[in-house]
């Protein structure tokens, strides 16, 4: 929904600067504990940004654009909040064992939307006391997530 071209300039820098938030805050989707104050068309083409609404119905900040040369005015991006219902769906209870080097299937972790096609995120808060929670990558080597999504 936010979105700004400019013929003679790459998605890559056409940069976002962000002011004034209210009821929430801006973040890159991989670090959605980390407010940002600037990003790039590129970052909300790849679908990069998110906004994370606290508090009252609607949330907004105020951004300008620029090119590098150019800056535009000031506009108002307005969120408006709708209720979103998220089921916890229990199952097994998921047992680890310390020293285990098998990977543990975590499918009996899911949630369940009110909202069709939705694919919910997790954020690991607190890291486990014993272990890492690991996710393979496209060259089938292992690194350490702090968030990962249902489908994942």
């Amino acid at each position: 929904m936010l979105s700004t071209e400019d013929a003679d300039t790459p998605a890559e820098e056409l940069v976002y600067h962000i002011e004034m938030p209210a009821n929430g805050v801006v973040a890159l989707k991989e670090e959605p504990g980390e407010s940002i104050q600037n990003f790039s068309q590129a970052h909300i083409n790849r679908g990069e940004i998110i906004f994370i609404h606290e508090g009252e119905e609607s949330g907004e900040f105020s951004f300008t654009v620029t090119d590098g040369e150019h800056t535009s005015p000031l506009y108002r991006f307005v969120i408006r909040a709708r209720p979103h219902t998220i089921t916890l769906e229990t199952g097994e209870e998921l047992v680890v064992f310390p020293g285990t080097r098998q990977p543990i299937n975590s499918a009996n972790l899911g949630v369940a939307t009110s909202e069709d096609g939705t694919d919910a995120s997790f954020l690991l808060i607190r890291p486990p006391r014993l272990g890492r929670l690991i996710l393979a990558n496209d060259q089938n080597q292992f690194e350490e997530i702090h968030l990962f999504s249902q489908s994942q």
